[in-house]
């Protein structure tokens, strides 16, 4: 919008928010694993913002995290201190289990994300979720689902934070759950996506 003002184009313009399907939250998970801990689904690159998350935990070592995801271009998962498991790659139709089960979900990345999916899945399985306040992910996680960090110490805050107090983090969780199903359905998509479009026509 800001580049359209300076450049002089007048047209209308309209974000249409992503979606994300429902996913599975019922499955069953592996008997191993501990019984709270935070979680993180991604690429494991620079940019997602793995190396910040993994210092973070090295602080914070009676927090487990589970790291779900594969290197960026192969190879093996970046060193960790000893409270964070690497799952490598975990099917989508089990996916859900590990989200509805988090005390969490950490999304870290740097860049700035159009929309921040895996922050959406996390909403749609009832999970809080602790962002970097960078890109899209800023429209999607509201104080009523979770908290946005803009540096290593808020990170650790939101972590001290959620972590002492299961019952916030599944306020957050449930408001989040009822957040997806307002706004972020693909059936919600699909009817603003035609809206969009029906503007247009009638505009010809």
């Amino acid at each position: 919008r800001q580049w359209m003002q300076e450049a002089g184009v007048d047209v209308p313009l309209r974000v249409i928010p992503e979606y994300s399907i429902p996913l599975d939250c019922d499955g069953e998970l592996p008997a191993d694993l501990p019984p709270r801990f935070f979680l993180y689904v991604g690429r494991l690159s620079r940019a997602k913002g793995i190396d910040s998350l993994l210092n973070a935990f090295a602080q914070r070592l009676d927090y487990p995290l589970l790291v779900v995801g594969e290197p960026a271009g192969g190879g093996p998962p970046p060193t960790a201190s000893e409270n964070v498991r690497f799952t490598g790659h975990v099917p989508r139709k089990q996916l859900g289990a590990y989200y509805a089960a988090a005390e969490a979900l950490v999304f870290p990345s740097i860049c700035a994300e159009t929309f921040g999916l895996t922050a959406a899945e996390a909403l749609s399985c009832g999970t809080a979720v602790i962002a970097r306040a960078s890109g899209g992910v800023q429209d999607v996680i509201t104080p009523e689902v979770g908290t946005l960090y803009t540096d290593e110490s808020g990170l650790l805050r939101d972590l001290d934070r959620l972590w002492s107090d299961p019952a916030l983090a599944r306020q957050l969780g449930q408001a989040g759950r009822e957040r997806h199903g307002q706004r972020y359905t693909p059936d919600l998509y699909l009817t603003r996506y035609l809206g969009a479009l029906e503007e247009i026509h009638s505009r010809v």
